[in-house]
C-alpha cells in the first residue's frame, strides 16, 4: 500500500474522458494475468474490462469475453454493480449478462441472444470483491475475496 501511487483506489471513479486517468479505475483493461482459474482462456479469446460511471453515478464493472465461432465472434459480458467498501475493497453484485455478434459476424447467420430473456437487475445479486493492490495510470493490480490476483492493462 505504501508504493501504490492512488492512496485510496477503491474510490477513484474520476472521468477520464478529460484525459484524468491517473488515480482512475474508470476505463478499458486489458486482462494481462492473472492465476484465477475462471479466467483461464484459450488461444484466440480475448478478455477485457469496461469501468464506468453512469449519468446517474451508478458504478459498473463489466467483464468482455470475445469468443471465436467457426462462423464469427460473440461478444459476452457480465456487468456488475461496483460499490466502495473502504479505500481498497470494491463489492461487486451481479447485474445481468449480455450477448451481441461481433462486426466479424456475418450478416447470412442469425443471432439470437438468449440473456434478452432475463431482465438486468437494478439491485443486482452478490457476486463478491476485490480489494485495490496497486492502481496508476496504465497499471491495476487487485486481489478477489477468494485470494485470486488479477493484473489489467489500461487501454482505453
Amino acid at each position: 500500500a505504501a508504493l501504490n501511487p492512488t492512496p485510496r483506489p477503491a474510490e477513484a471513479w474520476a472521468d477520464v474522458s478529460a484525459g484524468n486517468r491517473v488515480g482512475s479505475l474508470v476505463g478499458l483493461w486489458d486482462l494481462v494475468w492473472s492465476d484465477a482459474p475462471d479466467v483461464a482462456r484459450p488461444g484466440g479469446v480475448k478478455t477485457g474490462q469496461r469501468i464506468a460511471v453512469d449519468a446517474t453515478g451508478r458504478r459498473t464493472i463489466t467483464n468482455v469475453v470475445e469468443v471465436p465461432l467457426p462462423w464469427g465472434t460473440v461478444e459476452l459480458g457480465v456487468e456488475t454493480l461496483a460499490t466502495p467498501l473502504s479505500p481498497t475493497r470494491v463489492d461487486l453484485r451481479i447485474r445481468g449478462i449480455d450477448a451481441k455478434p461481433s462486426a466479424s459476424w456475418p450478416w447470412f447467420v442469425p443471432f439470437i441472444n438468449l440473456f434478452d430473456l432475463l431482465p438486468k437487475s437494478d439491485e443486482g445479486s452478490p457476486f463478491g470483491s476485490f480489494d485495490v493492490l496497486y492502481l496508476d495510470d496504465s497499471l491495476r493490480v487487485t486481489q478477489t475475496n477468494s485470494g485470486y490476483y488479477t493484473v489489467n492493462q489500461r487501454v482505453g
